[in-house]
This record gives structure tokens, C-alpha cells and sequence, in this order.
């Protein structure tokens, strides 16, 4: 697979993107990649500005660009660390979720790391949320972070990585992604299938299906659960006491618009580890 180059990190100066930066520090550690943070800034003027009210908003918004590049990389220092690593500030003055891909698309990234705002924030995935807008639209994986309760900014742990999967292009893209961040992290992988009753199409072999590469970067091990693919999956998540669970996701069109299949979302969640959802290439 091409490896991790540069890694989008979108931040918002709340303690769920100081989780999200420490995570973006550590993978792009272990990968020797660049980190792009970015910060949106939106404001919309009401109808009634006049032409120069316009023009003095914006003569201030370009006055304020290089005090908030300095704020962010305050920010990202303070939680992240100074040392000696590859990062570089992006501000923008539009809409979150319309921003990061945007700068994704610029910069070529290769991954995106994000904060949620745990269950309440994950349960919005369906509502119109930024990290479901993003979701959507862009073809990265996209890695959710969430602080633990009582815990600001958790300090990165991957040694044993959970991906669920099942005979889809995107479980195939999401094995790769997991094998190769555990062979970054000196990890270990679990694949998880989840058999369904009187449901066709699903793997017959395990042990067969995951391919000599993927198990040459890493000790793979192999998990053959029954029953509905969300329980099982939140259930081993929390069992193996999973640091980082790897799902693929699929997108299903209904009309002129495309869609998140339920599966995905659902686990998102529910579990208690980051996520790193790999979509659909």
C-alpha cells in the first residue's frame, strides 16, 4: 500500500483535538510523515453589512490570520510537544467540514486525524455533523479520537489493533491500513469476522483469506464470532481491550445521494477506542 505521507489534522482549541494532535504527532512518528493542522475560521455577516462593513471585516480577518497561525501553533506545542517533527499551520477562513477537504485535496493528505465529542458527538454522525460531512464526501481514512471522561488528552497506545472484516473492497483496504500501522507501532492485529445466521456471501476460510503480505508485517490473529456484526464487534473491541479498532465502511447511493451504511456508524458509537474508519477507494 502507499504509505502515510502527510496527515490532516483539523483543530478546534478543545480538549477533544488536543486528543486528536497527539495521535497525529504519534503516527506520523512512526511513519516519518508531515503533519498539515489546520484551523476553519467561519463567520458569516449578517445581510444588512454594508459594502464597507464588508471590506473592514475583512481588512480585520487578514489582520488576524498570523496572530491565530501563532495561537494554533501554541496550541499544538502545549499539547503535543515541541521537539523535532514535521508540522505546518493552514488557516482558512470557511466552513469546518468544506475546509478540511478542501486543504486535504491541496495537500495531498493521506490520512485525517479528527476529535469527536464522544457518544453525544458520535451520535451525530447522522445529523449533519462535521466528522460526517467529511465522512461523506472524502475517500481518506479518517481516524476519530475521543478523550476518555476525565482524561484531557490521552497519551497514543497502539499494541493491539482490531479490524473487522468480511469480503468488501473496503474490509480489504482497511486490513492493509491495520497491518501496516501495526507494523509502524510494533502492534499486533486481530481480524474479526462476524458470521451471520442465513446470511450468504461471507468468508468461508479465515485463515486463507488474509493475504501472506499483510501477515508479514505483523502477528495477525484470526477471531470467527456469530451473531449480528455490531454487538460482536463492540464486544471484542472491549474484550481484547482493543487500542485502536480499524473498520471498513461502505457507501450505498439511494437516488442522488450517497450514504453511509448503517454498520460503521453504529460501532463508531459504541466502542470505547479510537477509530480509524477506512472508506471505499
Amino acid at each position: 500500500m502507499t504509505p502515510v505521507r502527510t496527515i490532516l489534522c483539523p483543530i478546534d482549541f478543545s480538549k477533544h483535538s488536543a486528543a486528536a494532535i497527539r495521535y497525529a504527532r504519534s503516527v506520523a512518528a512512526c511513519a516519518r510523515a508531515r503533519v498539515v493542522v489546520f484551523h476553519a475560521h467561519r463567520f458569516e455577516p449578517p445581510a444588512y453589512f454594508t459594502q464597507a462593513q464588508m471590506e473592514e471585516l475583512a481588512r480585520q480577518w487578514a489582520a488576524a490570520i498570523e496572530p491565530a497561525r501563532e495561537a494554533v501553533k501554541t496550541f499544538v506545542e502545549e499539547q503535543a510537544g515541541q521537539g523535532t517533527w514535521d508540522y505546518e499551520v493552514v488557516i482558512r477562513e470557511a466552513p469546518p467540514a468544506e475546509g478540511i477537504l478542501e486543504v486535504a485535496a491541496e495537500t495531498g493528505a493521506d490520512l485525517i486525524v479528527m476529535g469527536t465529542h464522544g457518544r453525544t458527538g458520535l451520535g451525530r454522525l447522522l445529523l449533519g455533523s462535521i466528522a460526517e460531512q467529511v465522512l461523506h464526501a472524502s475517500t481518506l481514512p479518517t481516524l476519530l479520537v475521543r478523550p476518555k471522561p476525565g482524561v484531557e488528552a490521552p497519551t497514543p497506545k497502539v499494541e493491539h489493533i482490531l479490524c473487522p472484516v468480511d469480503n468488501s473492497p473496503a474490509s480489504r483496504r482497511a486490513l492493509e491500513l491495520a497491518t501496516w500501522l501495526a507494523h509502524c507501532a510494533g502492534a499486533t492485529v486481530t481480524a474479526l469476522h462476524v458470521e451471520q445466521a442465513g446470511v450468504a456471501g461471507g468468508i468461508e476460510d479465515l485463515c486463507s483469506w488474509i493475504p501472506a503480505e499483510e501477515r508479514a508485517r505483523c502477528e495477525v490473529r484470526e477471531l470467527l464470532r456469530v451473531g449480528d456484526p455490531r454487538e460482536e464487534v463492540v464486544r471484542a473491541s472491549r474484550e481484547l481491550n482493543a487500542d485502536l479498532l480499524v473498520i471498513g465502511m461502505r457507501r450505498k447511493r439511494l437516488a442522488d445521494r450517497t450514504v453511509i451504511g448503517s454498520t460503521t456508524p453504529a460501532v463508531v458509537r459504541a466502542v470505547d477506542c479510537p477509530v480509524l474508519v477506512v472508506p471505499e477507494a
